[in-house]
């Protein structure tokens, strides 16, 4: 039976407290410059768990009442699981990325599986303003630059070399949150643990060096990143981009199919443990949002 959540603490906050009691190790991992977003239900969570207590992390989420969707085809990654939690005081739903391994990469392939699980459990830091666990900045930011690198195409590097790469907005705001946060003592503890030696060293000076994802910066980083994980590929190269080039390919003939043939397809998440979603529909003003 679901918990009483009549109280001061909203749903997910409850739930990471009772990760906590039960010694379980997390962290929200990523994007963390969102997670005032993320706990007024804009913005998703993401989690990272250890794979030991994957039964008591599921008792505790059904427990509370949340509901697992897993993807449709499309966008179902190894060791990544989707969670809402409805939260009955506010009325807002929100929804957690659980993961299980650092799963990155190629757009809906993630055709790298990260080694640095344990490095995130080991070293979360607190939020002061939340009181969650999250990833030290320090390590966070070598993360981010990580999943530039394997997120990105050879066009990218050839871009690069042309001075004409770029990153989206929204990742440079994120590097540039967590610049502000490092410590270079830190960085270099870090960064000689996720990398070799010799390649930490020249990771954490381009780090220092640049305030943001340049032409430069990626052009170096690039090669010395892959070299690192070639080793945690979980799918060769040219296997992965013929996916991620198929798997687009897909989606794009999905939303024509929707949008200009009238065509019904789901390509959203969908319940794998029961019951029913409600959906009021209604012209602008109609009330839809008051309905509870």
């Amino acid at each position: 039976m679901a918990e009483d959540y009549r109280n001061e603490l909203i749903i997910t906050k409850r739930i990471f407290n009772e990760f906590e009691k039960n010694d379980i190790k997390y962290a929200n991992f990523k994007s963390n410059q969102h997670l005032a977003e993320s706990f007024m239900g804009v913005s998703d969570y993401d989690v990272l768990v250890e794979q030991e207590k994957k039964s008591v992390v599921d008792n505790i989420l059904i427990r509370f009442g949340c509901k697992k969707f897993e993807p449709i085809h499309i966008g179902q990654y190894p060791g990544v699981e989707n969670w809402l939690a409805y939260d009955c005081k506010t009325g807002v739903i929100h929804h957690l990325h659980l993961h299980y391994q650092i799963a990155t990469g190629k757009p809906q392939v993630k055709d790298y599986i990260l080694p640095w699980k344990d490095v995130i459990l080991n070293t979360a830091i607190k939020d002061e303003k939340h009181d969650i666990l999250i990833t030290d900045p320090n390590v966070e930011i070598i993360l981010l630059i990580a999943r530039i690198v394997l997120k990105s195409k050879a066009l990218d590097y050839l871009k690069a070399c042309l001075g004409k790469f770029m990153i989206s907005e929204e990742l440079e705001i994120e590097y540039k949150f967590l610049k502000e946060k490092i410590d270079i003592k830190k960085l270099f503890e870090f960064s000689n643990t996720m990398f070799s030696t010799r390649n930490a060293k020249h990771i954490v000076e381009l780090l220092i060096e640049h305030n943001k994802v340049d032409n430069q910066m990626f052009r170096k980083m690039a090669p010395m990143i892959r070299r690192e994980l070639r080793l945690y590929r979980r799918m060769y190269s040219l296997q992965a981009n013929y996916k991620s080039l198929y798997y687009r390919f897909v989606l794009k003939i999905r939303r024509l199919k929707k949008q200009r043939m009238r065509g019904f397809d789901i390509t959203k998440k969908i319940g794998s443990t029961g019951g029913k979603i409600i959906a009021f529909i209604g012209v602008d003003g109609s009330g839809k949002s008051t309905c509870k």
